[in-house]
């Protein structure tokens, strides 16, 4: 099945974005994404609003930010409605906010993104792990200020996925670019370093068609890899090893870390083709591919419980 990519997670001038709906649909269908959602704070910018952008090679899902306090938010993928807290709730403590977040996507028919949690250094492992029905979480946001980069061997949103998956907790990680700013240099008038930029984090499902509910169903299921720059070309498990191909850019060189218990790191491979064959004894896997230029992608974890 082939891969397709896009963005969960931007804003627009509905909320505190710097363009347009159809500014931002415009701007990622020129980056080539396939998908694009406006997923602004507490309110539903409907697919109607960037519906001039949108064709059978370019889909739109509707999405809203559930928008608390203590920096802790919750996108709502595919949904209809808005999906908000309500005054009383906004005020709650953290656990409480994510955990209103995820009971209200899920009534409204959506999928729960945990995001951003190092912004502000929201929360934590110890928060997801009593949360109920946590399923994803952005292991990478690209917005300046949530600290997604890694320090040493892994960025803090990495450890906080390791913590929780070593746990025996089943948890998907997405990449997004939260994104707020889709305009020109000119317009910036400051250094994209400082800037929630889009098109800098993506998640590539592998779905039969490009439709709305394929996509959906997809990302629900875990079948996509997270990237920041890194595209691949296959991704197979079988109960025996994972094999990743990497679809290069250009001549960069490519390494690929098969992770597992605690981040261990299980092993280590450079080149466009690497493969891991299982023990026996890990709890669960998942790759991460770093290149030359910068870029990373990051697999979903395969339980070997799963796969028996």
């Amino acid at each position: 099945m082939p891969w397709y990519k896009g963005n969960l997670h931007c804003h627009s001038t509905n909320s505190d974005g710097h363009s347009s709906p159809s500014e931002v649909a415009r701007y990622y269908r020129a980056m080539t994404m396939d998908f694009v959602t406006v997923s602004d704070h507490n309110r539903l910018t409907s697919i109607t609003e960037y519906a001039s952008e949108l064709d059978d090679r370019f889909v739109g899902i509707p999405c809203c930010e559930y928008t608390g306090r203590h920096n802790c938010h919750v996108v709502a993928v595919d949904v209809d409605e808005a999906v908000k807290p309500e005054p009383g709730v906004a005020d709650a403590d953290p656990l409480a906010v994510l955990q209103d977040g995820i009971d209200r996507t899920l009534a409204a028919g959506g999928v729960p993104v945990l995001c951003h949690p190092c912004w502000n250094w929201a929360f934590d492992h110890e928060t997801i792990l009593k949360l109920r029905n946590a399923t994803h979480f952005e292991v990478f946001n690209a917005s300046p200020d949530c600290n997604s980069h890694p320090l040493g061997d892994r960025s803090y949103p990495e450890r906080i996925w390791d913590e929780v998956l070593s746990a025996g907790r089943r948890l998907y990680g997405v990449a997004t670019d939260d994104a707020h700013f889709h305009g020109s240099a000119e317009e910036a008038a400051r250094s994209p370093k400082h800037l929630a930029v889009g098109g800098l984090g993506w998640s590539a499902v592998r779905a039969d068609e490009l439709s709305r509910r394929a996509v959906r169903l997809a990302f629900e299921r875990g079948d996509f890899y997270a990237s920041t720059g890194v595209s691949l070309a296959d991704y197979r498990v079988s109960r025996g090893s994972i094999e990743i191909e990497i679809d290069p850019w250009s001549h960069e060189r490519v390494v690929t870390e098969f992770i597992g218990t605690g981040g261990t790191v299980l092993a280590r491979e450079e080149g466009l083709r690497a493969a891991y064959r299982f023990r026996g004894d890990e709890r669960y896997v998942r790759a991460r591919i770093v290149d030359s230029t910068g870029g990373h992608a990051f697999t979903q974890p395969c339980f070997l419980d799963d796969l028996a």
